[in-house]
Formats: C-alpha cells, structure tokens, sequence
C-alpha cells in the first residue's frame, strides 16, 4: 500500500481529516473496490501491527468508562447528602432557636392577667408644670452573680438595689415637688448568654428565666411606685447582652431577636389596667419624646462610635435635631456638652448601672458604683439639676 495513502488513512481513523475513505479510494484511483473495502485493508494492516485493541481491551476500557461514571455518581451523591445533612442541622437549629423563642412567650402569655393599680397616695398634690423630671437606669443585668473587689452581685441584691431607687426617687420627688415622673429604662436589662463563654459561669439562671423574672418584677416594681407618683415608662428596645443572635450569628446581625422586646410588651400589658402609668412601645432600636420645646432620644449605646458626635449623627440619620440624648452601656454616669442649643446645651447624659463594677470592669480599672440618676428639667433652661442616686 501506498504510504502516503495508508497515512491519510490513519488521519481518518483519528478524526483529523475531514475526508471519507470513499472519496480518498477514488483520489488514488479507486486501487479498492469501495471505501469499506479500503477501511478493513486498513485494520487488517494494523492488526498484524498489534496496533490495534484486543476485544478483552475494549472490554476493559468499557468496564474503566463505566466505573469512572459510577464514581462521579457517587461523589454527586456523596455532595447532596452533605447539603442534606447541613440542611437539617440549620432547620433542627431554627427549630431549636424558634422554639425557645416560643416556650418565653408562652410562659409570658399564660402570666399576663393585668395587674390592678395599688391604692393612690399622692406625695404631692399640685404637679409642677415648668419643671420636668427624667430618673434613668440601666444595665440591671439580671441574672449575673458574683463577687468584686468592690461590688457583690445577685438577685436578691438586684430587688433591693431596684426597692432602694424607689425609695430614693420619692424623697426627690417630695423635695422637689413632682407629682409626676418620666423613667427611662436604658437596657441591658438581663446578663444574656451570647456575649463570652467565659461569663456563663456567673450565670445564676438561663435566659428564660431571667426575662420572665425581671419583666414580672417591673410589673411589680413600677406598680408599687404609681402608689405614690404618675409615670411616663420608656424602656430602650435593643442593646447588646439580651440579644439572642442565633445561629451563633455576630453581634448585632439580628437586632430584632432581642428580649428587652419582649419585657417592654409583657409590662406594657400587665399594667394596661392602671391609667397612672404611661408604658410607651417603639418598633427601633430607640426612643424618643420631648419635654418643652426639647427634643430628647435614648439609645443603649453599644452602636456608637464617638459619643461626642452623638447627638449630630443621630439627627442627621433621624432628620431631626435631638438637643438631649440619655445612653446607657458605659456604666457610669456622666453629662457632656456636645453643642450649643437656643436656651440650653445640648447633652449626652450617660445612665449608670444597676450592677456596678465587676470582675471585668476591675481588670479594665473602669469601674464605677452602681446608681441611677434624676435630671430635672425647665422650661427655656434645659437640664438645670442632676441627682446622681448611689445604689452600693
């Protein structure tokens, strides 16, 4: 055979000629009776070669192709099982997460039958009309224990620390005579279970219970003190340690799991009943009201950045000027002048803490005493006076 021909041949039988047997026979002058009979010359040629597979060959490379496919089946397989797998511990965790979620407010509901208003006994009749007063607390932190070097902490000590600032808070109210009172609530109103592995020790409840707990004992709290004064309740919806964050999600990447909402709803209902106490509800992480011609927001604080940008950050990201802004998460008490205002200076008014210094505190050497305060405020002056009430 030709060598030309025989490897134009071979071109074909690799698929690099576009050309058929049929028409390469009738180039060379039909030297084969057709193009088949110039296809099997050719592998007669290569078989004598040993160039071509052996039948057990092709077998085996058939076997080979078929075990390769079987082996990406089961890797594919092998893949969908992990996403199923990793499907479902996402769903068992959300279920998990929902249904701790629902077992808090299903304790809640079946407590909720509105408390009755204790028996009026006004500590002054004629409520004064140019002056207001706002006490603050925050950082309660029910459900932590432990022991300072200058601070001892539990829940028996919370009730009385709280009774302490009741009784601290009408000998203000005599002597200054108001027969009125706005409190502001700044959160953090449990110790939470989300922040470090390292605080789960000083843990004395879980995270239900600590909820349930305070939100009852505010109840009871804020009704024993409209016995004696009128109350406006606002309480800061969001902040750091009472949030949920499930998923073992970060900081703030779901601020609305947050159980401070669920206290503010649970107090809000229990006390629908006594028309002495105002509880007011806000859907953001923020509330606000005015006294006079002010304009005041209460943030926790664990958001800001720079305190004494404070108050023009959040009017420019509200769209409306805040001459007073109460902050809480620092726990200490503090006022700052950030700005001037018409008649007044415009403030941050840090909120102390219910709990006072601990361990961490310690070691950071930030600690303050625990306490509240009571700012008292007039018409066309501002804040004139602040009662920094000590609590240890």
């Amino acid at each position: 055979m030709n060598d030309k021909l025989f490897n134009e041949c071979l071109l074909i039988r690799s698929n690099q000629s576009k050309k058929t047997y049929e028409e390469l026979n009738d180039e060379y002058g039909k030297p084969y009776k057709n193009g088949e009979s110039l296809r099997g010359h050719i592998k007669s040629i290569l078989r004598k070669k040993n160039l071509l597979p052996t039948k057990k060959d092709v077998v085996s490379e058939e076997v080979q192709n078929k075990l390769d496919d079987i082996d990406l089946k089961i890797i594919e397989l092998s893949k969908e099982r992990k996403m199923i797998q990793t499907t479902k511990i996402e769903y068992n965790q959300l279920i998990r997460d929902n249904a701790r979620h629902d077992m808090i407010i299903e304790a809640l509901q079946k407590s909720i039958v509105a408390v009755e208003p204790t028996e009026f006994h006004p500590i002054v009749k004629d409520e004064s009309t140019n002056r207001v007063g706002i006490m603050s607390f925050a950082d309660v932190h029910f459900g932590k224990i432990f022991k300072s070097l200058t601070n001892e902490y539990s829940e028996e000590i919370t009730y009385k620390r709280m009774n302490e600032l009741i009784e601290e808070t009408l000998k203000i109210c005599k002597k200054e005579k108001f027969n009125k009172l706005i409190i502001i609530n700044g959160a953090d109103s449990i110790e939470g279970m989300c922040l470090r592995i390292s605080a789960l020790q000083n843990l004395s409840i879980g995270i239900t219970d600590m909820t349930i707990r305070f939100a009852r004992f505010m109840v009871d709290w804020l009704n024993k003190l409209s016995e004696y004064i009128y109350i406006d309740y606002y309480h800061v919806p969001q902040s750091n340690h009472s949030q949920i964050r499930p998923f073992g999600t970060k900081a703030n990447q779901f601020p609305d799991e947050d159980m401070e909402r669920i206290i503010i709803v649970y107090i809000h209902d229990m006390l629908k009943n006594n028309n002495r106490i105002t509880v007011s509800t806000f859907d953001k992480d923020f509330i606000e009201f005015s006294i006079f011609n002010y304009n005041v927001i209460g943030v926790h604080g664990h958001k800001i950045k720079n305190i004494k940008n404070t108050i023009k950050d959040l009017s420019q990201q509200h769209r409306k000027f805040y001459d007073y802004c109460f902050m809480a998460h620092l726990h200490h008490s503090e006022s700052l002048s950030i700005s001037e205002g018409e008649t007044n200076n415009c403030e941050v008014l840090l909120i102390p803490s219910v709990m006072g210094a601990d361990e961490y505190s310690d070691t950071l050497m930030t600690g303050s005493k625990a306490g509240a305060r009571l700012d008292i405020f007039e018409e066309n002056k501002g804040r004139t006076i602040t009662y920094n009430i000590s609590l240890n």
